[in-house]
């Protein structure tokens, strides 16, 4: 919020690398956000294929496995 000759509400001047200071750090908040969002996929990923290979193993053993179907009061 800073007025025409560049002073802040409070008062005092704004540095004038501001703008870029502001716009890298908005860059690395990004560019963080994406690395952990990467991350977060893979390990979502390697969980699913864990979980059905744990699934498709145990049809192997059983072969009817999965076949049948729990009945509820509906």
């Amino acid at each position: 919020m800073s007025s025409k000759n560049g002073k802040t509400k409070a008062g005092r001047l704004m540095p004038e690398d501001y703008p870029s200071l502001l716009a890298a750090v908005k860059d690395r908040v990004r560019a963080a956000q994406y690395a952990a969002l990467k991350a977060v996929n893979k390990q979502l990923v390697a969980l699913y294929w864990d979980i059905g290979h744990l699934i498709v193993s145990r049809q192997g053993r059983c072969p009817s496995w999965g076949c049948h179907r729990r009945t509820t009061g509906r």
